[in-house]
Order: C-alpha cells, then structure tokens, then sequence
C-alpha cells in the first residue's frame, strides 16, 4: 500500500520560507553557546597582528601595524600579511566597544575580548548557512541539522570556534556563495564570493566555477550581476596588496610560490594521514564524503559539482601552500573552507536512508565531538612547552593537559602562570584579571547568556512544532524532507 506522505503533493512554500525563523533561533542558539564557551582574548602570531590593523583602521584611519607581526612593506611601514576581510569584520565589534573599553582600567583588554567575540558569532553563522545550503540541496530539516550543528561542534571547525584566524570567516563567505548560487540568486552569490576573496584570497580560485554555473542557470544577467561584485572583492584584495607591499599579486611576501610538485604529494598524504594533521581523525565525519557526494550527484548536479571543486581545489591549494600543516595548529587548518561546506551533502545522503544511516551520522559525529573537545577545553598552545608533533599539537597529548590545566585553574587563579596553563574561557580569563569582583562579573555574564540559549531554544523548539503541524513535506518511506531537487 502506498504511503500517503510519499505521494503528497509539494509544499506551497519553499521550505526555505518556511525555515526563515527556525533559522533565527538556531543561529541565536549556536551564539549564546559558543560565545559562552569562547576564549576572550587573541593569542598565537595571526589574530593579534589582524587586531592591530581592525585598531589602526579605527584609530589611526590607517593600514599600518605595531608590534612584532608587522612586515616591512613597500613604503617602510609595518604591515599585516594577511586577507582584509576579518580586520574589516573585526573594526565593528572594536568601535562598539571602544567608548565603554575608554571607561575601564584596562581598555585593551576589553577592546580584544569584544573584537574575539566575531569568531564564535561567525561561527554560529555558520551553522545558520550549512542548514540552508543543506535544505537547499534537498535534505529533511532533521539531517540538515545534525549536518550543520555537527560540521562545527564535531569537527576540527569547534577549537576554531574560539580562535582568531580568517577560516572560519571564509567558510562562511564560501558556504553562503554556494548557497545563493543554488537558490537562484546571483547578487548574494557575487556578494559572498567577493566577501571570501578578500578573507582569505586562496578562495578567488572558486569564482569562475559559481559564475559558470550561475551563467547555465541563470543567464548572461545574473552572470553580470555576480560577476561585477565578485570582481570588486579581487580589486579590493589587488587593492590592498598594493597598499601595503607595492605589487597587487603580493599577497603574503612570507611565504613563496605554489609548489605542486614532489613537495605537494607529501603534503597531500599529510593532510589525509599525519596523525597531528590528518583531515579524517580531526573530522571523521570527512570518511563519508563520498557516500553523500555520490547520492548529491542524482540530486544537485550543480551542487555536487560546486561542492566537489571547492573542495577539491582548496585542497590542492592547501598541499601546494609553503605552510600547507597551517602552522602550530589543531588539525589541517588551511582545509576548512573546503571541507565543511562539503560536509552538506551528507544531509541529503541521511534523508535518503533510514536508521542506519541516521545512526551512522550520530557515530561519527559523536568520535569527532570526543576528539575535538580538548581543543576546545585547553588552549592547543599549551604543547608548545614541550613539543611532540613538529606539525601541530596532538589529539593524546592535548588530552593529557585537561588534568593540569583544571587543577591550576582551580588553585592558582589569583596567580600570573601562562594562560595556556588556564582552562581557556573567557571566565577565566575575567576572573584572573580582576580578582572576586572579575568572577562576580563572569558569573553573571554566564548566566545571562545561559539564560539567552534556554529561552532561544525553547523558541527554537515552538518553530520547529509549529512547521511540523503546518504543511507536512514529502520524504523517503514517508518521513519528512524538503528542499528542491535540481
């Protein structure tokens, strides 16, 4: 007998439409958690040199940099050799909280925790754009999000959550340029795409693959509209470099050339095996890329094509990078703009299935949440005291340093040990900074945001019922999906 919800007719709305404030709420969620759990502060080589320019562009109105992350451009001046996209994100949350920073006795401080603050808010951002590329590739609102919440909570993407580097920002950019594409939208998808290209400029490499399908899809105008702003994102970026270094191909004078030769296929296996930088132990979920792929190419043409070359060519790039381990980092960094928005074709493949795949799905998010949580509990900077990996801080290792760093945070938080010997939360850090009256003040910040999450939960929940008991969708074996097949 047939199933009636198998033969039901399509919903009057998109379920994008549908899913608007479901959307809201999940993104409000994800914010309130990760922002609870954020570090507070800007460490490592990276983050603080991007600080400094987002504070001389709102300071100074000025390029130029202090301090020793700056490089010697073409004029003499110190400058950052990174993308302009997260020093530009970043001068917003600097200006806000800039005339109350003036107020306190340690406006510095303050001036950073606000500017960190970007990178767990992108990052729930982009569990909100996951969730709409998957719906958009045809998935069940269920898969889409396991699938979203778990490509940043049980991956690699979860320690950089809490970390100031440009990837988490460019995945956005690339989530949202794929998305928009697929969606018909070509304003949104030249927007995106100029938003990567000056984040991290590797990712000008997918400008010609979504203008190629938006021009099949959508015709010489849309090519025109999504062109022209993704262009203005190179000449930004071309801008730039010649800003700083007097060359617009300059984009980083630390680093060299491309090499795709012998050194790049000892970067590949790298990336795929070493055990301080393999993609599939920092995100085991990556093992079934080619079962959702492989169901995507019968659904999305255009999405599994857009999905496969972004992946495919950030990887090359990434093995071709003079730095391809990223640096001393918490697994293949230079990978996650390609990596998570691939991860959206594993909705489709889970609404395809029944139990087994959900369970599958649960699996090995559950691994990557377990082998990524002491990343996020413990500064991964906390190895370089004794380092065991050359090519980044070990998943073992980072484990071994919970103990000590919970015992020190417990007995020695009035004291000035290194931060990396503190669990690293932003309440910590407030509370070794300004004694009782810091923790008094962390723990009513902590309840204000955990009372944020509950209540966006809960209406999270109430927008979820309310769309189960609207229009049921049609879905395999009668359960519930959305999205358009292409």
């Amino acid at each position: 007998m047939t199933d009636p919800a198998a033969t039901a007719a399509p919903p009057s709305q998109p379920p994008r439409r549908q899913d608007g404030r479901l959307m809201v709420w999940l993104g409000v969620v994800m914010a309130a958690g990760l922002l609870f759990l954020s570090s507070g502060t800007i460490t490592g080589a990276d983050g603080p040199a991007v600080y400094e320019v987002a504070k001389s562009i709102v300071e100074e109105h000025d390029l130029t940099i202090q301090g020793p992350f700056g490089y010697r451009g073409a004029d003499g001046r110190l400058y950052d050799v990174h993308g302009f996209g997260l020093a530009l994100i970043s001068t917003l949350p600097y200006a806000a909280a800039r005339p109350v920073a003036s107020l306190t006795s340690n406006p510095e401080l303050m001036t950073r925790a606000a500017v960190a603050s970007t990178t767990p808010i992108v990052a729930a951002l982009v569990v909100v754009a996951m969730f709409a590329l998957c719906r958009e590739l045809g998935s069940d609102r269920r898969a889409a999000l396991f699938v979203a919440v778990g490509a940043v909570v049980a991956t690699y993407f979860f320690p950089y959550s809490k970390d100031f580097y440009s990837e988490p920002l460019a995945t956005l950019f690339v989530v949202l340029s794929i998305q928009q594409t697929l969606a018909g939208r070509p304003v949104g998808a030249g927007l995106a795409l100029a938003g990567a290209g000056i984040t991290r400029p590797q990712t000008i490499a997918l400008i010609p693959v979504v203008l190629w399908f938006v021009w099949r899809d959508q015709g010489v105008q849309a090519l025109l509209q999504a062109g022209v702003l993704a262009a203005s994102g190179v000449v930004i970026e071309a801008w730039y470099n010649f800003a700083r270094f007097g060359d617009v191909l300059q984009f980083n004078p630390l680093q060299g050339g491309l090499d795709f030769g012998s050194a790049w296929l000892e970067a590949a296996i790298g990336l795929l095996f070493l055990p301080a930088k393999s993609v599939f132990l920092f995100a085991p979920v990556a093992l079934l890329l080619a079962l959702g792929l492989a169901t995507l190419r019968s659904r999305s043409r255009a999405g599994f094509w857009l999905l496969t070359w972004n992946l495919v060519l950030t990887f090359a790039i990434a093995a071709a990078w003079p730095g391809w381990d990223g640096g001393y980092v918490w697994g293949p960094r230079l990978l996650i703009p390609g990596l998570i928005p691939a991860l959206a074709s594993l909705a489709p493949w889970m609404s395809d299935g029944g139990r087994g795949r959900r369970n599958v799905m649960i699996g090995v998010l559950a691994l990557g949440f377990i082998v990524n949580l002491p990343g996020v509990l413990v500064s991964t900077r906390g190895q370089l005291a004794a380092i065991t990996s050359p090519h980044g801080p070990t998943v073992l290792r980072q484990y071994e340093l919970i103990g000590p760093a919970f015992r020190s945070t417990q007995a020695h938080l009035s004291e000035h040990l290194r931060s990396e010997r503190y669990l690293d939360f932003w309440q910590v850090l407030v509370a070794r900074s300004a004694g009782k009256g810091g923790l008094a003040l962390a723990g009513l910040l902590s309840a204000l945001l955990l009372g944020v999450f509950w209540r966006a939960l809960g209406r999270f929940r109430s927008a979820w019922a309310r769309i189960d008991q609207g229009v049921r969708e049609p879905g395999p074996a009668g359960s519930e999906a959305g999205g358009h097949r292409r």
